[in-house]
């Protein structure tokens, strides 16, 4: 499993630009599906995203009989539906 290898490895107090580091070809190629999970979440921006898809995205998980979501759980699950949709993780792990 990928994650389970990545987080089994020592860090690298030397990496300065985390995004930069999964980007290397020699990370892409030793954890595809983690990397671009990472690349993913790391170019979200952190303004000016496109709000009004966000907010049409977003009230799909938040309806009025079910907003008691934190953001950071809404964040979390808008992820892991297009990490779905990029077959990143099976159905039975979510």
């Amino acid at each position: 499993d990928e994650l389970e290898h990545y987080l089994s490895t020592e860090p690298d107090p030397m990496i300065e630009n985390t995004l930069h580091w999964w980007c290397a070809p020699e990370w892409q190629a030793m954890y595809l599906k983690l990397s671009c999970m990472v690349r993913c979440y790391l170019t979200i921006p952190a303004t000016s995203v496109g709000v009004e898809r966000l907010f049409s995205k977003g009230h799909i998980i938040v309806t009025h009989l079910c907003n008691g979501l934190s953001a950071a759980s809404i964040r979390a699950l808008m992820c892991l539906n297009d990490w779905l949709l990029l077959s990143l993780v099976r159905d039975a792990d979510v």
